[in-house]
């Protein structure tokens, strides 16, 4: 009876620090006014005490033993995210000293691991379709795209009508590739949806 009780209780202790910060923001082709257009990643902290971040490390695709992975260390100025609060790191920054060198790319996944090497958050592998001024931005923990990026603040979302018109333009294309095919005198039924 001791047992499960204990594994119940250090379950419940280790929950909160395991979800107590998240990536929150990614812009994978940066932002004009932002980290001089270089790329960034947003960690929040929604608890209510500070988080020290010393010994979690972030990475893209190539992983924590990749030379450009960014390690927290004990004496960075980014390493204590305090409560509500928000960490913007640019990345490849030659004006900040304290940011990951590793260039985010169109379908990497950024994850967020603990010094135990377990992952905290992740970003999901992005989809491909970044621009400048778009954010892959998370909301209860889904990641989708916004045309108004929010480093350091409450995500805000507006439908980034570029990847609408891009999504419109490949389905054109792809419908005029298929009623310009071969006539074979099949019968085809379109069926259209709007959403």
């Amino acid at each position: 009876m001791l047992l499960p009780l204990l594994i119940c209780v250090f379950f419940l202790s280790s929950y909160p620090a395991l979800a107590a910060v998240r990536i929150n923001e990614i812009a994978d082709k940066g932002s004009a006014s932002v980290c001089a257009g270089e790329d960034w990643v947003e960690l929040f902290n929604p608890g209510s005490s500070s988080f020290n971040l010393s010994g979690f490390t972030l990475h893209d695709d190539k992983g924590t033993s990749d030379s450009n992975a960014f390690h927290f260390l004990p004496s960075s100025s980014v390493t204590i995210i305090g409560p509500d609060s928000y960490v913007l790191l640019c990345t490849r920054s030659e004006s900040v000293s304290v940011s990951p060198k590793f260039k985010i790319g169109g379908s990497d996944t950024i994850t967020l691991r603990n010094p135990d090497g377990d992952v905290v958050s992740t970003s999901g592998e992005l989809p491909g379709l970044g621009a400048s001024g778009l954010a892959w931005a998370n909301v209860s923990g889904i990641f989708r795209y916004t045309a108004t990026p929010t480093p350091g603040t409450v995500n805000v979302f507006s439908e980034p009508w570029a990847l609408v018109r891009a999504g419109l333009a490949k389905q054109d294309f792809d419908g005029e590739g298929f009623f310009s095919s071969v006539d074979t005198g099949a019968v085809v039924t379109v069926q259209l949806t709007m959403v």
